[in-house]
């Protein structure tokens, strides 16, 4: 093993970055420390490398800044990073005095942005990644741009000789720079994506950095926390950290405020929180609710008064609307919306109305200046698609206009079951919203929303359990499957429709093949044929002889389906004249028989389609149709952990995804195989990705070289009461004190150090909320557990026993304490997925927990077996040398 490169991130001024960097990986390579407390020389000494990014203002002293100086120009390395239009749009002021500005300009460093550059649909202004090539430079030892992991991102200006390495491919500005130091080097970046994602780039930049340092031998911790003090303030704890102790009381004074104006507003009674923690980042968030009715909350303190203002309205939207939350996210209209809606409502009641204002001009302004025009939000993806933002910001803005406070009414209108009664298919989580939204303002929407240029799917304004709503909605699909006007798919869409409400047998669906309609021989006809029904084929044949084309391109496509290969050409000579989705089906069904038709019928055969491929830090394959994406695999590439903290090449499948109008065509296996055949995942070792069992995707995975790695159990129990166990003489059990993260990573190490896919513990502070019990003895910690509260349910992280003789015990100990605090905290369940462990197993059928085989699966496929073994190989070493095998 070469050299342990030892880095320190340095997030004292911003919390809110470099979260990626500051637990990177490979760590037996890349030592980190988490840095929370003020610099100094007797600190740097210890390490190769020090990390300054983010967006705050919180300057340097004088002295941090001339340490950081003398251990650059003594050989140490210094990379900085910032993102100047997160800066402008998060915190606001003058670029010039932020902190990572300040501590540049000692170095020749300054971040800025043109002003004729744009901003994007998240008002972020900046270079698009797209548009940033990178510069050939030793540095990057052949890397190339698909591995750096970029944003919007700003120019840099560097001292007289520094060479670029990120540049704006059309104006040349740099973006990224090197330089030396005295006897040190510095890397300056104009984003901080990079440090927040910690991916691949940032090795040869580490290694660059650390060569010419020389720091003191030794250990260095994973983290050095922020020190912390706490204060009352109207029944509230507060715990702040210095270096934001100015801004303590105007925080907590902006957080009171839009609380009273959303209590007044929508009716609520929700008091300020128990405990706030007021922190320097850019991020406002709530840390916890429990089901005792106690929250609690983390105040970024870095933004402006509107900016935070802004941030509390969209915190409170999880706090007041988490129980149509989901909803909400389905629908595709209102996560985006209702949270630059609350944020914006929050700056007004603060008295920002032209802060406010300004924002929304500015989405406006990006709606206006969308070059493809795209506005249907109904297609664009998926929920958490942002582009859908400026547009829906829009059309509330719109609706309230019209109807006034419109939210209220629509929490009153919001049904129990979103989708009772209402098909899945052609209908829509949006068109639910809609017909919601009418029921609110007692006013047809569809019409207003179609006029806006939002594809809808009508909803007669009756009561859901009525039999007219469920005539209504079947007359309506009738008509549109009868009417050969309409594109055969949403002719399909509707036939699929009313299946999905026909609760009649396969016997009774065959009688109707004889019928004089020939839209009701279809409808039955199709039906069967979807289970290969053989009593179908004789219809479906007849049907061909339809004048409805229509008609007949659907009947020859479900013969094909059904093995019918006679009629492959038939279905690719009618497939030309049918849209778009019509094709895609027709040709998947052609290439599974083997009919050469089915090629000119695939994504990248179309020329109303087109097929990208994008590598930049992550590895995106997507389709889109018309402009709008349809159809993405999203993948990134991290180590993977074998026992023994043994780092392996990995590429982890984060994401497939099909929108559902273009499902089971094909569209997943297309992308799935551009992903494995792409050069970077060749240069892996392994492949892996989670699922589910009864996901149809399983079986495509494993035809792509994944097999079950693990299947996972879930242990849930409920909390009824105190409980007892029998007491183990001399073992003591206790909450978490400072200082104690360090002998849980240790022990944590210590019991998983065989387990598969599990890394090395940080001894990092633990979140002020989450539930941990340790269980000592003998002077030392024999166990420990921890669990997060979400409201009434509890959630187990992690449970960690020592392998003594009464493990079992100090096991049902630990577990006893955890329970009955949870309970204290208003859980009244827990549940755990924990690790392929025996003794876990044991002890949590031994306190009194049931369990399930859930479909939740992770999966696993080699991809270079040279590699891996080569990789692996100190693992095998470690084990034969202690075999007794000899050869």
């Amino acid at each position: 093993m070469g050299k342990l490169i030892k880095v320190l991130v340095d997030r004292s001024r911003d919390r809110s970055c470099a979260g990626g960097i500051a637990r990177f990986e490979p760590d037996d390579v890349y030592r980190t420390t988490d840095n929370g407390r003020a610099l100094g020389r007797d600190v740097l000494k210890r390490y190769h490398v020090i990390v300054i990014s983010g967006h705050s203002q919180l300057p340097y002293s004088d002295e941090e800044a001339e340490a950081v100086v003398r251990f650059v120009e003594e050989g140490g390395g210094l990379l900085l990073a910032m993102n100047l239009g997160r800066f402008l749009r998060d915190v606001g002021g003058d670029p010039e005095g932020s902190a990572v500005n300040r501590m540049g300009g000692r170095f020749g460093v300054r971040f800025f942005l043109p002003k004729e550059v744009g901003h994007d649909h998240t008002l972020v202004r900046g270079f698009p990644e797209d548009e940033v090539e990178l510069v050939e430079h030793e540095l990057w030892r052949g890397l190339g741009i698909g591995y750096v992991y970029l944003s919007r991102c700003c120019g840099v200006e560097g001292p007289e000789g520094a060479k670029v390495l990120l540049r704006h491919k059309g104006t040349g500005t740099p973006v990224a720079l090197c330089f030396g130091f005295g006897r040190g080097r510095v890397v300056a970046v104009g984003d901080t994506k990079l440090l927040d994602e910690g991916g691949p780039a940032c090795c040869p930049l580490l290694d660059w950095l650390s060569a010419g340092a020389e720091p003191e031998d030794g250990e260095v911790p994973d983290e050095v926390p922020p020190d912390e003090a706490i204060c009352e303030r109207e029944g509230t704890t507060v715990h702040y950290v210095p270096f934001v102790e100015d801004r303590v009381d105007k925080s907590l004074e902006v957080l009171r405020k839009v609380l009273e104006e959303f209590n007044r507003s929508f009716g609520k009674d929700l008091s300020l929180p128990e405990v706030v923690e007021v922190v320097p980042s850019t991020m406002t968030e709530v840390s916890y609710v429990r089901g005792d009715g106690s929250w609690g909350v983390s105040l970024g303190a870095l933004p402006s008064e509107p900016k935070l203002a802004f941030c509390v309205g969209v915190m409170l939207y999880d706090m007041f609307f988490w129980k149509v939350r989901d909803a909400f996210i389905l629908s595709g209209l209102l996560e985006g919306t209702l949270r630059i809606y609350l944020g914006t409502k929050a700056m007004r009641a603060l008295g920002f109305d032209d802060e406010a204002e300004e924002m929304y001009g500015e989405f406006m302004k990006w709606l206006g200046e969308d070059p493809e025009g795209r506005s249907d939000f109904a297609r664009m993806g998926w929920w958490w698609d942002e582009r859908r933002i400026p547009q829906g910001v829009r059309i509330w803005r719109e609706l309230e206009e019209k109807y006034g406070h419109l939210l209220p009414k629509l929490m009153e209108e919001f049904p129990e079951d979103p989708r009772k009664g209402v098909p899945p298919v052609p209908f829509t989580e949006l068109d639910v919203m809609v017909w919601t939204m009418s029921r609110a303002v007692g006013e047809d929407l569809f019409p207003w929303f179609a006029g806006m240029g939002v594809t809808v799917h009508p909803l007669p304004p009756k009561d859901r359990d009525s039999p007219e709503f469920g005539a209504e909605v079947r007359r309506y699909l009738d008509g549109i499957f009868r009417d050969p006007r309409k594109e055969t798919s949403e002719r399909l869409e509707a036939l699929e429709g009313m299946w999905e409400m026909d609760g009649r047998k396969p016997e009774e669906l065959a009688s109707m093949l004889e019928s004089e309609d020939p839209y009701e021989v279809a409808y039955s006809a199709l039906k069967l044929a979807r289970a290969s029904d053989r009593r179908a084929r004789e219809a479906l044949r007849r049907l061909l002889k339809e004048e409805d084309e229509g008609l007949r391109a659907l009947s020859a496509l479900a013969l094909v389906r059904m093995g019918e290969r006679e009629f492959a050409s038939l279905l690719a000579g009618l497939a030309e004249g049918q849209d778009l989705r019509f094709k895609l089906d027709a040709g998947y069904a052609l290439r599974r028989v083997g009919h050469e038709g089915g090629g000119r019928l695939q994504v990248s055969a179309l020329k109303e389609a087109r097929t990208d491929v994008v590598h930049r830090g992550f590895l995106q394959v997507r389709n889109e149709v018309d402009g709008y994406l349809v159809n993405e695999v999203w993948s990134r590439f991290e180590p993977f952990h074998f026992p023994g903290n043994i780092h392996v090449s990995s590429v982890y499948v984060g994401w497939v995804g099909t929108v559902r109008q273009y499902r089971r065509k094909g569209l997943a296996r297309e992308t799935m195989g551009r992903v494995v055949d792409h050069p970077a995942v060749r240069g892996c070792s392994c492949k892996r990705l989670h699922t589910g069992t009864r996901n149809v995707a399983h079986a495509l995975y494993r035809s792509y070289g994944f097999v079950d790695l693990r299947i996972y159990t879930r242990y849930w129990k409920k909390l009824e009461g105190p409980e007892m166990v029998r007491p183990l003489e001399g073992v003591v059990v206790r909450g978490y004190a400072a200082g104690d993260e360090v002998a849980m990573a240790e022990l944590a190490n210590d019991v998983t150090s065989e387990y598969l896919g599990v890394g090395r513990s940080r001894a990092t502070k633990p979140p002020r909320h989450l539930v941990i019990r340790l269980a000592e003895g003998e002077g030392k910690l024999l166990g420990w557990a921890s669990a997060r509260v979400e409201r009434e349910r509890a959630r187990i992280e992690g449970v960690y026993v020592r392998d003594v003789d009464e493990r079992l015990g100090v096991g049902q100990v630990l577990l006893c304490a955890l329970h009955n605090e949870l309970l204290s905290a208003g859980a009244k369940e827990v549940e755990w997925w924990p690790p392929e462990d025996e003794f876990l197993e044991e002890l949590l059928q031994g306190m009194g927990y049931r369990s399930e085989r859930t479909d939740g699966v992770e999966m696993f496929g080699v991809v270079d077996l040279q590699r891996l073994l080569e990789e692996i190989s100190p693992l095998l070493e470690a084990r034969l040398e202690g075999s007794k095998y000899r050869g």
